[in-house]
This record gives structure tokens, C-alpha cells and sequence, in this order.
């Protein structure tokens, strides 16, 4: 029986496959939407998350790496039972934003620098949006109020500690010592950290290019109409309802579509909540990381569940003093 589970579970990517050139070969103009998706991520993501992709690389080849970690470690040892090193994975996620601190975790849990649990615990905790991708791109860009960017900010923050804390729970194993230096050898710096800051860029631009061309194909056969009118039940707001379908795929489209509808208490919340949960697009390239560090993805998953319900609390609390 547990074999036959496991061909069938093995059958799935090949369905995904030729489900996923079906959409294409049936939807009109898809190669346009190619097109509409890089130019979105260039405009919206890249200037954002290129900087900081560079800084966190120029780190890795330096002993900053382990300063960090030691800054942190008191911390986080205390709220979130991991040792510096998860700091450091942290700091840098709050800093330069997805998928970056899935990518450190990994890094750190293949150089052994954190233990099992601890990468577990990380996983859930190094998960957040750049405050510049907020603040800039969502605030002022999407909906052109530097406040409305700050506060969005603030609830996603506080969402990602409160999810830390939840998850030092998680099994009874504490904190290990973060001893050793974690960096990387390089004869030149400037070159291997453009040239890696680069390849990762190009990885989430391909990811986002890809869900944001699956997302428009789905729209154009109708396939998530459903779920949008479902949604619409309870919003009583077509746009903002698509908005949401849309971001469940795509968060970066979903966030730009609830901008053409102005800043509201009912957007600020929708737009914290879509941050929290980060779409397919990244929970598909931070899993690609957590799988790679042989860890378990099934808590990961359910610690994006509770990032949307802390973060709906927290924005609509947040609501309340802004609008």
C-alpha cells in the first residue's frame, strides 16, 4: 500500500507538466504574459532585492557572517530557542526579503552550523518581505503613501516574531552553539558576489515570471472564476476578491491589483495578509531551499498559516489607528 502511495506521489510532477502546457497551448496570448510578468518583477521586485542580495553575499565572504551571529545570539536564543546563526539568517531576511533567508538556512544547515530543529524553527521565522519592497514598492509606488508602506511594514514584522516565538515550542531541543565561522573562500569578491547576487535574482525573477504566466493563462480559461465569486460572498468587492486569488499565486499581481483601488482599511489588511502568506511563486522557491537542507516542510507550511492570522490581527488593530 505505502508503495503504491508512493508512484502515485511520484506520478504528480509529470501531471503538474502536461497540466501546466495544457493551460499554455490553450490560453491566447500567453506569450505576452511572459512578457507582462518580467517586466513586473523588474519594476516592482529586482530594484529592491538585487542590493541587498550583493550585501548578503559580500557577508558570506567575510567574517561579518559570524559578528552578526554572535550580535544576535542572546536574542534569539532567548525568543526563539535557535542560536546566532538563525539571527543572522534573520537579519538578513528582515533586511533583503524573500527567499533569502530560506537560502541562508540551508547554507547554515549544510555547513552544520544549526541543528535539525533549529532549522525547522528557522524556516518559520526567516520568511519575511524587504522593508524596501514594502515600504517603497507597496507604499509609495502601489499606493502612494509612505504611512500606509511603515505600518504594512510594523505588521509584518511583528507577524515574523510572533511566529518565532510560536515555534520555539516546536520539539524540546534548545539552542546550539554557534562556534565556527560561516563563509565562503573567494579570490575575488566583487566578482563571485555580483555574480552570485545575479543567479539568485534571476532564480526569483524566473519563479515570479513563471506563477504570474500561469495565473494570467488561469484567468483567461476562467478556471479561477469560482474561487473569485467565492471570495466576492464575503469582500462584496470583485476587484479586491480577484486581488486575492491572484496574489494566493502571485502576491507581487495581487498586490499591484488592491493598489488600483486606493488605500483602504479592507486593502491594508488584504495586503498584509497576502505578505504574510507570500504566494505560491515564493513558498515554491523557499521549499526548493528547505528541501535541500533535508528538513521537514510540512511545519513551514503550517507556519504560513499562522503568519496570515497573526497578520490579519495585527492589521486590522493597525487599521484602526490609520484609517
Amino acid at each position: 500500500m505505502v508503495k503504491i502511495v508512493r508512484n502515485l506521489f511520484d506520478f504528480i510532477p509529470f501531471l503538474l507538466i502536461v497540466s501546466f502546457m495544457l493551460v499554455l497551448a490553450t490560453a491566447k496570448g500567453f506569450s505576452s504574459f511572459t512578457l507582462d510578468g518580467v517586466k513586473m518583477y523588474f519594476a516592482l521586485v529586482f530594484p529592491t532585492l538585487f542590493p541587498f542580495l550583493f550585501l548578503t553575499t559580500l557577508l558570506s565572504f567575510t567574517k561579518g557572517t559570524k559578528k552578526i551571529a554572535k550580535l544576535f545570539s542572546p536574542v534569539t536564543k532567548f525568543l526563539f530557542k535557535v542560536n546566532g546563526g538563525v539571527g543572522y539568517a534573520y537579519a538578513m531576511s528582515i533586511l533583503c526579503g524573500f527567499p533569502v533567508g530560506a537560502m541562508l538556512i540551508f547554507e547554515l544547515r549544510k555547513n552544520n552550523l544549526i541543528s535539525k530543529t533549529e532549522a525547522v524553527r528557522g524556516s518559520a521565522l526567516c520568511s519575511t518581505c524587504s522593508p524596501s519592497f514594502i515600504i517603497s514598492s507597496v507604499g509609495l509606488i502601489t499606493f502612494s503613501s509612505l504611512k500606509f508602506g511603515l505600518c504594512l511594514y510594523l505588521t509584518h514584522l511583528l507577524t515574523s516574531v510572533t511566529v518565532g516565538i510560536v515555534y520555539r515550542f516546536y520539539k524540546k531541543d534548545g539552542p546550539t552553539e554557534f562556534l565556527r565561522l560561516f563563509s565562503k573562500n573567494t579570490d575575488n569578491i566583487f566578482y563571485d558576489g555580483v555574480l552570485s547576487a545575479v543567479n539568485s535574482a534571476l532564480f526569483v525573477g524566473g519563479a515570479v515570471t513563471l506563477f504570474y504566466i500561469l495565473t494570467e493563462a488561469l484567468l483567461a480559461l476562467n478556471v479561477l472564476n469560482p474561487f473569485i465569486y467565492l471570495i466576492d460572498l464575503i469582500l462584496k468587492n470583485r476587484t479586491a476578491s480577484s486581488a486575492v486569488i491572484i496574489g494566493l499565486f502571485e502576491y507581487t499581481k495581487g498586490l499591484k491589483i488592491l493598489g488600483s483601488l486606493g488605500a483602504s482599511r479592507l486593502n491594508f489588511i488584504l495586503c498584509g495578509s497576502l505578505l504574510s502568506f507570500s504566494g505560491a511563486s515564493i513558498l515554491i522557491q523557499s521549499v526548493c531551499f528547505i528541501k535541500k537542507a533535508k528538513i521537514k516542510t510540512a511545519p513551514f507550511f503550517i507556519s504560513k498559516i499562522f503568519a496570515v492570522i497573526f497578520n490579519f490581527v495585527y492589521s486590522y488593530l493597525f487599521s484602526l489607528l490609520i484609517f
